[in-house]
């Protein structure tokens, strides 16, 4: 089902989005890296019109309305993030105007978290449809506790003891991340991150090191809870196949 295909490249979109976020905040305002974004956003804004396609000729089959209201809104945001993109290129109050995007970008990631439990909330709502819950909650301490460790990693420059364990540590849970389900969707996060520490690891005394580590997104805002959406959308859609087979063998 192109359902699927669609997600992924969306989950790859958003997390190649966040990441450019993070040069131009370190880096400033690249010309090369706005126009990167902004054809990715356009990419986005694309990927999101299809899914509301997929998702409407799914609602055929259950009830999904509340879905596709929240896709809907998600592509208004995207359309927001690329109106005022425009502008920050244009160089029309250009501080002001990124931070309105920045704005935006939180918004986003907000409307993914709600995304992410409108959907759980249907999919409880369908008899015969199974989550693996606490796979899922073992994975998402996996992630934060990513995020956590790296920022201790970031401060503890400076103790090259501390960086080097906080480093290690890192490493180990990166590893971890790379035996679940997410890694086969949050790929690049979880390179960069292993990459990171593994570096820090290697030069632990190295003066660069705080500018080379200070990233604005190792994971991804949003990353997660999208690849969750895949997730249980592929047991919808389990769902919605042993009930057309039932529905069948009756007929």
């Amino acid at each position: 089902m192109e359902l699927f295909s669609l997600f992924r490249e969306k989950i790859r979109l958003h997390s190649q989005k966040y990441h450019l976020i993070s040069k131009l905040d370190r880096f400033g305002m690249n010309r090369a890296y706005l126009k990167e974004l902004r054809l990715l956003l356009r990419k986005e804004r694309d990927v999101n019109r299809r899914l509301k396609q997929e998702i409407d000729f799914l609602s055929r089959f259950v009830n999904l309305r509340l879905i596709g209201e929240q896709i809907d809104n998600i592509n208004k945001t995207t359309d927001r993030q690329l109106e005022i993109l425009n502008r920050v290129e244009l160089g029309i109050f250009r501080q002001l105007n990124y931070k309105r995007l920045k704005d935006e970008c939180k918004r986003e990631i907000e409307q993914s978290k709600f995304f992410l439990n409108i959907l759980k909330e249907t999919a409880t709502e369908l008899k015969g449809v199974e989550i693996p819950k606490r796979e899922f909650e073992e994975e998402k301490i996996l992630v934060s506790q990513a995020q956590k460790t790296y920022s201790e990693l970031v401060k503890a420059i400076g103790n090259v003891r501390k960086v080097e364990q906080k480093a290690k540590e890192l490493v180990f849970i990166g590893h971890k991340l790379k035996r679940t389900k997410l890694y086969e969707f949050m790929k690049q996060d979880i390179d960069f991150i292993i990459s990171q520490a593994s570096y820090a690891m290697k030069h632990p005394k190295e003066s660069k090191l705080k500018f080379i580590l200070a990233s604005a997104y190792i994971i991804s805002p949003g990353t997660f809870e999208l690849t969750g959406v895949y997730l249980i959308f592929r047991y919808i859609n389990k769902y919605i196949k042993l009930k057309s087979s039932r529905a069948k063998s009756a007929a």
